[in-house]
C-alpha cells in the first residue's frame, strides 16, 4: 500500500500556537491589573509577529478530497503525524508510545502526542466543531477533552456521563495528590489542567480542592443521560437556545447514547438531537473505547450527531448496514467520517 506524500507544513504552528492560545485563555480567565495585560499583550505581539510574513493557508473544509494531506500541510499536526509503520506488530507499540503521556525531568506533565494533535484540531483556531475520539481504556480520551474545554474559555461545558464514572472525570480535571509544594507555594501540579484550578489560591491543606472545585463549576456542569433528557424535554424551542447555545458537550460513553443498558440513553441521544438542531456555535466531543456497543449500526447514530452539528445530510442506518448488521456501503460511511473519527 502506497502511502501519499505530505506537502511541506507551514512554518508556524506547534510550541508557538500552543503558547499563543495559552496567552489568549489566561488573558480571559484572569483579571489582570494594567500592567500585567501589557505585559501579556507584549508577549502576544512577539509570538504573532511571524504570522504576518506567511502566505497563511486556511483550514481545509471537511467535505474536502484532499482534507487529510491538506491538513497534514499545518505543522501543528504534520508534527505529530505517525510516521509509515512497517507492520501490525510496531503499530501497536507505536500506537501505544504515541498514547502515553511524557513525564519530563521537572515532574511536569505533558500531553501525549495523540492528545495534542485533537486539542490542535479542535482550537479557536481551527473551523472544526466535533469529534468522536475512539481510544482503549487508560490512554487520555477525558485528558484530551479537558485540553480541548481549556482552550474555549469564552464557552460553557456540559459533561454528560453516567454518574458511575463522573467522579473519575472530574478527578483528571483536578487531584489535590498530585500538587506537591515548595516553601509554601505551588511546585508542581502534574496533572492535565496544570495550576489552571489553583489560580488565586492562597492557603494550604484541605480546602485547595473546595477551591479548584468552586473554579470548575463556573464554567463547567456534570449531568447523566436521564437527568439531560428530563431537562430538555421540560424546555420550549427558545429556551434551549438560551440555555444551550454556544457550549461544548462532552460525553463520555458516548456509546451508551443508544445503549439498552444505560437507563435514560435514548431519550438522551433524541434530546442531544433537538439540542445540537437549534443551538448555534455548540461544539461535541464523544469519548468511547466501544463506538459499537452492541450493535455495529450504533456508530451511525454517533456520526450522525457531528453531522447535525455542522448541519450536514445524515446517515440512513438502513443504507450502511443490513438488519444483520453486514456493512452495504463502507464507502459512504467512511467519506462521511472524515474529519470526525
Amino acid at each position: 500500500m502506497k502511502h501519499p506524500k505530505h506537502p511541506k507544513p507551514d512554518t508556524l504552528g506547534g510550541d508557538e500556537t500552543d503558547e499563543i492560545d495559552d496567552l489568549m485563555a489566561a488573558a480571559l480567565a484572569a483579571r489582570d491589573t494594567p500592567v500585567q495585560l501589557a505585559d501579556r499583550a507584549d508577549k502576544l505581539r512577539a509570538l504573532l509577529k511571524p504570522i504576518y510574513k506567511l502566505s497563511y493557508k486556511t483550514h481545509a473544509a471537511i467535505s474536502d478530497p484532499a482534507f487529510q494531506s491538506t491538513l497534514l500541510s499545518k505543522k501543528e499536526f504534520y508534527d505529530r503525524r505517525i510516521t509509515r509503520i512497517p507492520d501490525v506488530v510496531d503499530f501497536d507499540k507505536a500506537a501505544n508510545a504515541a498514547c502515553s503521556a511524557a513525564d519530563d525531568d521537572s515532574g511536569e506533565f505533558e500531553l501525549s502526542e495523540n492528545q495534542s494533535f485533537v486539542r490542535n484540531f479542535i482550537s479557536p483556531r481551527t473551523p472544526y466543531n466535533g469529534l468522536l475520539l475512539y481510544h482503549d481504556v487508560g490512554v487520555g480520551k477525558t485528558c484530551s477533552a479537558i485540553s480541548i474545554a481549556e482552550r474555549f474559555p469564552e464557552l460553557r461545558v456540559v459533561i454528560m456521563a453516567p454518574y458511575s464514572v463522573q467522579s473519575s472525570f472530574r478527578a483528571q480535571m483536578f487531584d489535590a495528590s498530585k500538587v506537591t509544594w515548595s516553601d509554601g507555594e505551588v511546585a508542581t501540579s502534574k496533572q492535565c489542567t496544570g495550576t489552571r484550578f489553583l489560580q488565586g489560591y492562597k492557603g494550604t491543606g484541605e480546602d485547595m480542592d473546595a477551591h479548584a472545585q468552586r473554579l470548575i463549576a463556573q464554567r463547567y456542569a456534570f449531568i447523566g443521560f436521564l437527568k439531560f433528557a428530563n431537562q430538555v424535554a421540560k424546555m420550549t424551542d427558545a429556551e434551549i437556545v438560551e440555555a444551550y447555545a454556544k457550549h461544548l458537550f462532552i460525553i463520555d460513553e458516548a456509546h451508551n447514547l443508544r445503549s439498552q443498558k444505560e437507563s435514560g440513553s435514548k431519550p438522551a441521544y433524541r434530546a442531544l438531537q433537538r439540542v445540537l438542531r437549534l443551538c448555534h456555535g455548540t461544539k461535541i466531543l464523544l469519548l468511547t473505547a466501544t463506538p459499537m456497543f452492541n450493535d455495529a449500526r450504533e456508530i451511525v447514530d454517533l456520526v450522525n450527531l457531528l453531522l447535525i452539528n455542522d448541519n450536514r445530510p445524515l446517515l440512513k442506518r438502513s443504507a450502511i448496514f443490513s438488519d444483520e448488521g453486514t456493512l452495504l456501503d463502507g464507502e459512504t460511511f467512511a467519506r462521511a467520517c472524515v474529519g470526525y473519527v
